[in-house]
């Protein structure tokens, strides 16, 4: 199958900062993403860029995603990380929502949750134009 998965999420310190570094295989390919971890903002915000930097190397597509917001919360006795995505499509900015229980791994579990948010839209990867097929398809059905 074709369908990405994520093989690894790391924490690098480097002189300059800390990296974030998501690594997708898909069919055979391997994709690495990563992100800087901004002064003042969580690690977790940096796993989710680095989550869709990785997916839009996949599809071949820039700067149509963006991390709005992801917390980590308290759901029953479950660590819950949530992220909120808005994506710029057509003049229209379609919200995405994405979560996962947090286990032990609160960055991988922020890159799973981007991942979730993304895999609503993204039912069959395949480079830009099927790709904006499919979401104009799935607007126009809603």
């Amino acid at each position: 199958s074709t369908r990405p998965r994520i093989r690894s999420v790391k924490k690098v310190e480097l002189p300059a900062g800390i990296d974030i570094q998501v690594e997708l295989d898909s069919g055979g390919q391997s994709v690495q993403g990563s992100s800087r971890v901004v002064p003042g903002e969580s690690e977790l915000a940096a796993a989710s860029r680095a989550l869709i930097a990785a997916i839009e190397k996949l599809l071949n597509a820039t700067d149509g995603v963006h991390l709005q917001e992801v917390s980590l919360v308290t759901l029953g006795q479950q660590q819950v990380v949530v992220v909120l995505l808005n994506w710029l499509w057509d003049d229209q900015v379609l919200f995405l929502v994405g979560a996962t229980i947090a286990r032990d791994d609160p960055l991988e579990a922020a890159a799973r949750a981007t991942f979730d948010a993304l895999n609503r839209k993204l039912v069959q990867v395949k480079p830009s134009p099927s790709l904006a097929e499919s979401t104009i398809r799935e607007r126009v059905g809603n």
